[in-house]
Formats: C-alpha cells, sequence, structure tokens
C-alpha cells in the first residue's frame, strides 16, 4: 500500500541529503515500522503503509544541504543555515536542523533560537567569518523552551568576542559542544533556567595550538541563570577565568576539569547556591577555587596549583561548605563567616610546594581535616562571635572563641525553659575570668587572675574537702574562724603581761584551732 509513493518520496529525499544523514535514521524508522503493522495474513505476511512513517521522519529532520549549505569551509553558507531552521520551526512542535559531516562557514551571527527545535551535528563544524557572536539561542524578551544543540564544533577567529551565547533560553538540552578560537568568551549564559549541558568543552590541550585564544571559558549571568546541569564541563587553556559566575545561582557541576587558565573557579559576590562536585582546578597560574559568596558547596573537588593562592579560598560570604577535598591551600578571609571544612585534604606537595591552612574566619567549623604530609588532624570550631547551642553538641576537638576586648564575655550558660533565665548563670570573659548567678539575677560570686600567680575572688569562697597551700596562706579580713566556728576578731595579748599557756590555748580555741578533749 502506497509503494509508490513512498519509494518517490524517499528517491527525493536521498537525493538532496547524505549517507550520514540516512544511517542515523534507521533506529527511528525500525521504531515507527513496528507501530504501524496493519494486518498479518494467513502466511505470515505483514501489511502496512510507509509512506506517512517516512514523510514524518524526512519532515522532522531538516539537512542544511538540502538548503543549499555546501560545507567546505569556503562557501558562506548563512542563508542555507537560517532557511533550515526557518523550516524546522514551521514545523508543529519543532523540528530536527541536521548538519551533516563539513565545515560550514557563515560570516554573519546565527540566532537558533525556538521552541523545541534541536540542531544536530554530525561532527559538523560552524566556522564563523564575521565579527562578534557566532552562534546563539537568545530569545530577548521572549522565553523559549526545550532547545538544544548537539554534536557540533563553533568556531570563531580573532574578531569573534563569543562563541555560543544563551539568553531567555530554558529546559533545553546541550550535548558535546566545543567552542573553538574565540577572542572573549567561548559559552555565556543569561537568564536560562533548567537546562541540562553535558560534555561542553574549551580545550587548548584538544585543539593543539590555539588560532585565538578565550579570555573566558565559561560564564554564568544573573540571579535567573538558575537550576542548571552541568556534566562533565571542560575548560582549560583560558588567559582568564575557566569558570566564572556573576550572580548566578543554583546551579550543579559535575566532574569536569577547569585547568591551565589564570583562575579556575569564581564566585565573586551574589553568586549563591551553587553546588560543585568531583571537579578538577590544576595548572592555573592565579587562583584555582576562589569565593565572595554564599552558601556554595564543594564536594569531592580538587584545587591543586602550586601556587599561594592554588586550592580554595573563601574571602567572604556566609555558610560556604567545603567536604571531602584535596587542595594545595585552604583559605579562609576574615570576611567569610559560618565555613564550614569537613574531611578535606590540605599541603598535596611536600617541601618545597608545601601548602598551608589559614583562618580569619568568624565561626569556621572544621572536622577531619587532615595535612597531607605530616598526617596532623585537625578539629576546630572556632567561634569569633556570638553562637548558640540549643541542644546537646560533641566537640572531640578545639573550641576556639575570639572576641574584640579582653573583658568581653566569650561564653555563658542559661536556662531556656518556660521559666528562661534574664541572666546568665555562668559566664565566661576572654580573660578568662568566671561569674555565677541564679539567672533570675544578677551574677553574685566570680573567680578571677588578680595578678601574675594570684587567683582571687570578690565574694564568699567555701572549701568541703581538703585545702592544700603551697605558698604562704593570708587572711586581709577582720575576723577568722575555723572547723565551723563563728569568725572572731585576732586576740591580742599584751605586750609585758604576763600570758599562761592557758591564754593561749584560749585564744586558739575561740579561732576553732584547738579543742579541749
Amino acid at each position: 500500500m502506497g509503494e509508490r509513493n513512498a519509494f518517490a518520496l524517499v528517491q527525493n529525499w536521498l537525493n538532496n541529503t547524505t549517507s550520514g544523514e540516512v544511517n542515523s535514521l534507521q533506529a527511528e524508522l525500525a521504531r515507527r515500522l513496528s507501530l504501524a503493522i496493519s494486518e498479518v495474513d494467513r502466511n505470515g505476511v505483514i501489511t502496512f503503509d510507509v509512506t506517512p512513517i517516512i514523510s514524518g521522519l524526512i519532515s522532522e529532520r531538516y539537512s542544511v544541504k538540502r538548503y543549499g549549505a555546501v560545507g567546505d569551509g569556503v562557501t558562506d553558507d548563512t542563508v542555507a543555515i537560517q532557511d533550515a531552521v526557518t523550516a524546522a520551526l514551521a514545523m508543529p512542535g519543532g523540528g530536527v536542523v541536521y548538519f551533516p559531516p563539513g565545515v560550514y562557514a557563515h560570516g554573519t551571527s546565527l540566532n537558533l533560537v525556538g521552541t523545541n527545535i534541536q540542531i544536530i551535528g554530525a561532527n559538523a563544524t560552524l566556522y564563523f567569518t564575521g565579527t562578534g557572536v557566532a552562534v546563539s539561542m537568545n530569545g530577548g524578551a521572549t522565553a523559549y523552551y526545550g532547545g538544544g544543540i548537539e554534536g557540533l564544533i563553533i568556531k570563531g577567529q580573532a574578531n569573534c568576542t563569543k562563541g555560543l551565547v544563551l539568553d531567555n533560553t530554558h529546559h533545553g538540552r546541550f550535548l558535546n559542544v566545543v567552542v573553538q578560537d574565540v577572542n572573549g568568551i567561548a559559552f555565556e549564559f543569561t537568564n536560562s533556567v533548567c537546562n541540562y549541558f553535558e560534555n561542553l568543552r574549551c580545550s587548548g590541550n584538544e585543539q593543539g595550538t590555539w588560532g585565538t585564544r578565550p579570555v573566558t571559558g565559561l560564564k554564568l549571568i544573573g540571579w535567573n541563570c538558575t537550576a542548571n546541569t552541568f556534566v562533565n564541563t571542560i575548560m582549560e587553556g583560558m588567559s582568564g577565568d575557566g569558570i566564572l559566575f556573576d550572580g548566578a545561582t543554583r546551579n550543579i557541576f559535575l566532574g569536569g576539569t577547569s585547568e591551565g587558565c589564570a583562575r579556575g573557579i569564581t564566585l565573586p559576590a551574589d553568586s549563591d547556591y551553587n553546588y560543585f562536585q568531583n571537579i578538577d582546578c590544576e595548572a592555573n597560574t592565579v587562583s584555582d577555587i576562589d569565593v565572595a559568596s554564599s552558601f556554595n558547596i564543594f564536594s569531592g573537588c580538587l584545587g591543586a596549583s602550586k601556587v599561594a593562592l592554588g586550592g580554595i579560598r573563601v574571602t567572604a560570604g556566609v555558610t560556604n561548605l567545603v567536604l571531602n577535598g584535596m587542595y594545595h591551600n585552604i583559605i579562609v578571609g576574615a570576611a567569610a563567616l559560618n565555613t564550614s571544612l569537613l574531611y578535606t585534604t590540605y599541603s598535596l606537595y611536600a617541601a618545597p610546594d608545601l601548602g598551608a591552612y589559614t583562618n580569619a574566619g568568624t565561626h569556621t567549623c572544621v572536622t577531619g581535616m587532615v595535612n597531607n604530609q605530616t598526617a596532623a588532624v585537625t578539629d576546630t570550631l572556632q567561634l569569633n562571635g556570638s553562637a548558640w547551642i540549643l541542644g546537646d553538641e560533641t566537640l572531640n576537638g578545639l573550641l576556639s572563641i575570639a572576641r574584640p576586648a579582653a573583658t568581653d564575655t566569650a561564653f555563658y550558660t542559661s536556662k531556656t525553659d518556660a521559666t528562661a533565665d534574664i541572666n546568665p548563670r555562668f559566664s565566661m570573659t576572654v580573660n578568662g575570668g568566671m561569674s555565677w548567678g541564679p539567672g533570675t539575677a544578677a551574677v553574685d560570686v566570680n573567680l578571677y587572675r588578680l595578678a601574675p600567680n594570684v587567683l582571687a575572688t570578690d565574694y564568699g569562697l567555701t572549701v568541703g574537702a581538703a585545702l592544700t597551700v603551697g605558698g604562704a596562706l593570708n587572711h586581709d579580713g577582720a575576723t577568722a574562724g575555723f572547723y565551723g566556728t563563728a569568725p572572731i576578731a585576732q586576740a591580742v595579748l599584751a605586750t609585758g603581761t604576763v600570758k599562761t599557756v592557758d591564754d593561749v590555748i584560749t585564744a586558739l580555741q575561740n579561732l576553732g584551732l584547738v579543742k579541749q578533749s
């Protein structure tokens, strides 16, 4: 049924496409044929109409060569490419623009934006010979969904400022996209949400020799560049940043590398809530991972560049977590608050390339951090400000509390039930002075360092067991009593008066020091 129509349709299509495109459709054709069976006779002969199946496959995939593209790297294929994109956009539900193997020169920037439009190449190259942005999916004020690019090399030259730009493009899928030879930014994404990126690459190692060396590999811009997933992102050899955030939030990076750049990963202020797992940074000349934003997580990452800022540095921001990674240096700056370093390793190399851990932050928490050269383990909870512990907490290491002045309260306890205290029950100042009280009123006893080798209290002191004194015992008060005897004034034995032993014993008895049997 429909054999002649189907044959003519296929013949016409084959005359305008390549063997590579035919091969890529075999699996889809088999799937659709299995769904189109209309009849099986007694001899097992299957009858079906293939015309709508093949017609659908051909109409859904638009080869740029069907629209006049040459792909020789010299002929300008801009018009043919744009015509193929226009035809695909006219397809209800979106279509596929296909680039057979070849080098497709275009002197005009290509904007391939459209809902559900897929740009697929068979290791094809888009060679931009013009000025500015090579390829974009830029929706402007209109949001587009479900688009994607796969299997393309985007190649520029000295006048190409950006390789691939996304703006207002969402829910897309981008795989095996390579950018080469741009004089600026390889990948720049703005206002793009919930896209999936896998194996984005801009690599001097792969290319061998740069024609034009990019400044930045991947740049994510704005708070609404968010909730994107990046798998195995490869940025190697940029003159500036491998991966640069500019306010982007809640993005996930899994695996990949940013190496051989000036800076590996840079997160300035407002680039918050991003997650990095098992991403490598090494052979960078300025820094590996530099963080000045908040609520970011680095899990199992590597920062191995042998430079002063190699490793990870948290200069500012709140509640950043560094978990189970390996770093040349770990640096926490004075403007960083609540940084957590859990089960990390630093100082990866032996002398003369030793790394270090330095901390000037506030509320820095360290658990199980290991110096790779000495095997020393650091467990530190450092409190440079206020902190509340409202339950049971166990600290198996150093608790360090720093406050600006020696008389500042460093630590205090209070009761928080229905009859909560209005004053501390116990408090300690930076210089070690301790005070106690009932909680319902001001403190009423204390203990502090009065002078070198002298411990003092301004209130009464009761000793319930033995008191051992290694030096002189001095009493500066007006009365004294021992063994429960009421304190009395010092007894006076007048000079020149004959006193008996009984007079002395009586005086000692009054003090409670002796008693008669």
